[in-house]
């Protein structure tokens, strides 16, 4: 019997969320990442929310990252 791939569904209503204060203030929303979920691996998904005029900082990270704007301008 061929076995189907397990599925992990996370809701934007469930992610965990951070708040970050000025400069550059914005929500922070985690779907996926190997901290929250042992089912994860080398992934990590979330997404952010700017407010008009607001902007994100600079980061550096050991992984790729991509940004992916979904309505709105910038």
């Amino acid at each position: 019997m061929k076995r189907e791939p397990d599925l992990t569904v996370i809701h934007e209503e469930d992610a965990c969320s951070y708040d970050a204060d000025h400069p550059n203030a914005r929500t922070l929303k985690v779907l996926l990442s190997p901290i929250l979920q042992e089912e994860v691996d080398g992934f990590a998904a979330g997404f952010t929310i700017l407010s008009p005029g607001e902007e994100s900082d600079y980061a550096s990270h050991g992984e790729g990252e991509m940004f992916c704007v979904i309505y709105g301008e910038g």
